[in-house]
C-alpha cells in the first residue's frame, strides 16, 4: 500500500539520523544536490538510489514507490544484468511521469518482464552486450501503454 511520502522525502527517512551533509560526503554528491533530491527539485539517478538503500538498509522499492516490495523475480539474478535492465527501466518510467505516479506492482512487473528478456539474450556466461539491450526501450513502453 503506497503511502503519502514523495521520494525525496523516503530518502531523508531513510538516511536519519545523518545530517545531509555526512550523507552527501559519503556519496561523494554535493550537498545541495542531495538537498534537491530530497526537495523534489531533482530525480536521483539510479545508481545513487541502489546505493542508498543498500548503505542505508532499506527496502528499494519502498524507497521508489512507497510500497513495499512485491517479490517478482525467484531464483539468483545476474547483478550485472539487472543493473543495466534497471537503469533503462528507471530511465524510460522517468520519461514518461514522476516515479510516484505508478503503482508498486507495474514497477515491479515492467522490471521483472525486462530482466527476464535481458537474460534470454545473455551468453553462456550470463553477460548480456549493451547492443543486446537496445530494444529494451521499445518493449518497457509496450508494458506501458
Amino acid at each position: 500500500m503506497p503511502n503519502d511520502q514523495t521520494l525525496g522525502q523516503r530518502m531523508a527517512i531513510a538516511r536519519e539520523p545523518r545530517t545531509r551533509r555526512s550523507v552527501a560526503t559519503l556519496f561523494g554528491i554535493a550537498e545541495s544536490t542531495l538537498s534537491n533530491y530530497e526537495l523534489n527539485k531533482r530525480q536521483p539517478p539510479a545508481d545513487l538510489l541502489a546505493r542508498y538503500a543498500e548503505q542505508f538498509g532499506t527496502d528499494l522499492n519502498w524507497l521508489i514507490s512507497g510500497e513495499e516490495r512485491v517479490p517478482v523475480l525467484s531464483g539468483s539474478i545476474n547483478e550485472t544484468v539487472f543493473k543495466q535492465v534497471f537503469e533503462i527501466v528507471l530511465s524510460e518510467l522517468k520519461a514518461r511521469k514522476s516515479l510516484d505516479e505508478f503503482q508498486s506492482a507495474q514497477i515491479s512487473g515492467i522490471l521483472a518482464s525486462a530482466y527476464q528478456l535481458a537474460l534470454s539474450k545473455a551468453d553462456a556466461e550470463g553477460n548480456v552486450a549493451k547492443n543486446k539491450l537496445a530494444t529494451l526501450p521499445d518493449v518497457i513502453k509496450f508494458l506501458l501503454d
